[in-house]
């Protein structure tokens, strides 16, 4: 099978929706999304040629499973392949000077959720709202500028449009990139795909549930939803987001503690994240060793 020119690539801030509609889209026949792949930035680094680049897909690959990016195409019968990090909104500019005829897709989700979600997976990305607003606002403009520049290329979704009605997006998206419409991606919870289940992603297995993208209403209190609005407001409503909270002046001192709590904190969270990595590596290469021979004398 010929595989396509036009690599496809997912992109927007953590905990937006990137993994789930990387699953969506993998369901597809045509399509092979893979998600994320070790030092993207390094990957797609300014400079970098398209060689360059897809050699660094094939390190990954083979480091993944034991072939290369074609190969595993040609084995799966695919004819498209792809990628889905958060960190390529970084790479955008070099993304797409390297690979223009590529299509790009950024998911948007109502900061406030993905803020909510920053402090509860403990990632160092956000351990308070007002620097999980901070950087949602400061990613979300990247790529909104990105998008507005690059309208032949690029098309943004909403993550609560794609869980309102997957099929109506699926196929906007379809349209979008130059594959026809699968039956199958209507209920692509029920098929398996190369994504491995994680706590932190376990509902983009199942089927899609609306009462999910509201959470953050419960989970947040009134003054972190005030203290998030008075940082991001205009980004929330260029996006349809409400308001639901009252602006107010964040005070200098104030603004000290959240970036102490962000520095320490987040710190610890992200040297607890790296540790657990570690030790899940390490079991799992223990699990993979071979038991020694003992008619061999081993």
């Amino acid at each position: 099978m010929k595989v396509s020119t036009a690599p496809i690539f997912i992109t927007g801030t953590q905990r937006s929706g990137t993994t789930l509609l990387c699953r969506m889209l993998s369901v597809h026949p045509n399509i092979y999304i893979r998600n994320e792949i070790p030092g993207v930035r390094s990957v797609f680094a300014a400079g970098k040629s398209k060689n360059q680049i897809m050699a660094g897909m094939d390190h990954a690959m083979v480091a993944f499973f034991g072939m290369n990016l074609f190969d595993f195409l040609a084995e799966k019968n695919k004819s498209r392949w792809g990628l889905k990090d958060p960190e390529l909104t970084q790479c955008l500019d070099h993304l797409v000077r390297a690979f223009p005829e590529s299509k790009i897709i950024i998911i948007i989700r109502d900061g406030r959720a993905v803020a909510n979600s920053y402090m509860k997976n403990m990632w160092g990305l956000g351990v308070n709202v007002y620097y999980g607003a901070l950087r949602w606002q400061r990613e979300v403009d990247t790529q909104v500028r990105f998008a507005a520049s690059h309208e032949d290329c690029c098309r943004v979704v909403r993550f609560e449009d794609l869980i309102a009605d997957h099929r109506k997006e699926l196929q906007r998206i379809c349209a979008f990139i130059g594959e026809p419409y699968a039956e199958v991606l209507d209920t692509y919870y029920e098929h398996d795909t190369e994504i491995t289940k994680r706590r932190q992603s376990k509902n983009v297995f199942k089927k899609p549930d609306y009462r999910l993208t509201l959470k953050w209403q419960q989970d947040l209190s009134r003054y972190q939803i005030n203290i998030f609005e008075s940082v991001a407001a205009s980004t929330l409503q260029q996006h349809g987001y409400a308001l639901l909270g009252r602006q107010r002046k964040i005070p200098p001192l104030l603004r000290f503690w959240f970036y102490l709590q962000q520095t320490v904190v987040g710190e610890v969270q992200i040297q607890y994240q790296w540790r657990i990595k570690g030790y899940m590596r390490k079991l799992k290469n223990r699990r993979n060793e071979k038991p020694p021979n003992r008619w061999l004398g081993a």
